[in-house]
């Protein structure tokens, strides 16, 4: 006896499994050379795991904090990182206090006035006022790193060379930062 080909319904549902294979085998190789999805708007930074991705800005930004903070609750503990731990002398250590107070003052004017447009703005944010928002934020960085600067002209490159290596060893492991845009419009 000849071995026959099913007829009928069975044919079909032959076609119909191979139609089904080939699109799954061939497009296979379709699917894995898409492009890669562009990289997200938002990353994360974690200093204990990456401390060398934390920003100059935001490094120097918790520095003068922490000097604004040391003179007003505790000048003595102040002036052992100052003097002791980084070697400064005191008229260096006067100028990072005066430095990071300087900063302290302008940052609280910035952040009175992103607070006070936000409220302005109510739930449905203008595109003017996400503009500006971004525009103080861009301003405070730049004041961060010229306070910075002025800084290194006041007390110079070493000790200012101390205080990065100081931070990026003390403080980045500190500091986790979120939302931290890539493109800025």
């Amino acid at each position: 006896m000849k071995p026959t080909r099913p007829k009928g319904k069975s044919c079909r549902h032959l076609k119909s499994l191979a139609i089904f294979l080939a699109a799954v085998f061939l497009g296979m190789p379709v699917v894995a050379q898409r492009p890669a999805p562009p990289p997200q708007s938002v990353i994360t930074i974690d200093g204990a795991v990456e401390p060398e991705r934390i920003p100059d800005w935001i490094l120097w930004r918790e520095f003068f904090r922490i000097a604004t903070e040391l003179s007003q609750s505790s000048p003595t503990r102040g002036k052992e990182l100052w003097t002791e731990r980084l070697l400064m002398t005191d008229p260096q250590a006067e100028h990072i206090i005066a430095h990071g107070v300087s900063f302290s003052l302008d940052e609280r004017k910035m952040d009175e006035n992103a607070a006070s447009l936000r409220r302005g703005a109510g739930a449905n944010m203008p595109d003017s006022v996400k503009t500006r928002l971004r525009q103080i934020q861009i301003d405070k960085e730049s004041r961060i790193l010229a306070i910075r600067d002025q800084l290194r002209n006041r007390i110079g490159a070493d000790a200012i060379n101390r205080m990065q290596s100081f931070a990026r060893v003390n403080l980045a492991p500190t500091i986790k930062v979120g939302k931290l845009e890539w493109n800025r419009h």
